[in-house]
Parts: structure tokens; sequence; C-alpha cells
């Protein structure tokens, strides 16, 4: 099944996303399933997305790129 990542969450973090599949080896479609378990929040809708504060979006934001950085 494929997983409906909201874009306006992961457009901030396709650079370090990038870097972890060159990294990792594995694919974006593997990191996605396991970022979507880690953060659903990246499942939310844009409209939903967007009735978060600001500074709530932000942490979401930072805590996927340090997930991504975690990456082995």
């Amino acid at each position: 099944m494929a997983l409906n990542i909201n874009s306006k969450i992961m457009g901030p973090v396709v650079d370090e996303l990038n870097r972890t599949v060159a990294r990792t080896g594995k694919s974006p479609h593997e990191i996605a399933n396991t970022l979507s378990i880690l953060h659903p929040e990246i499942l939310f809708t844009p409209e939903d997305w967007e009735q978060l504060p600001p500074k709530t979006q932000t942490g979401i934001i930072n805590r996927i790129r340090t997930t991504l950085e975690s990456f082995a």
C-alpha cells in the first residue's frame, strides 16, 4: 500500500532524506515506511498540518531531521 505522505512536511527534509538514502543504501520507500511509524504526523493531510501552530510544525520537522540523521 502506498503511503500518502504530506509534502508540506517532507519538503523541508528532502535533502536529509536523500543523504540518508545515499548513506544507508536503504530505499526511499523503506525510509518513508520507518518514518511513518516513528512520526505518524507525516501522514497528516495538508489541512490538518496547517491547523498546527508554527512552533509545533517546526518541532515535528526537526524531530524528523534528527531521526533521518540517526539512521545508520
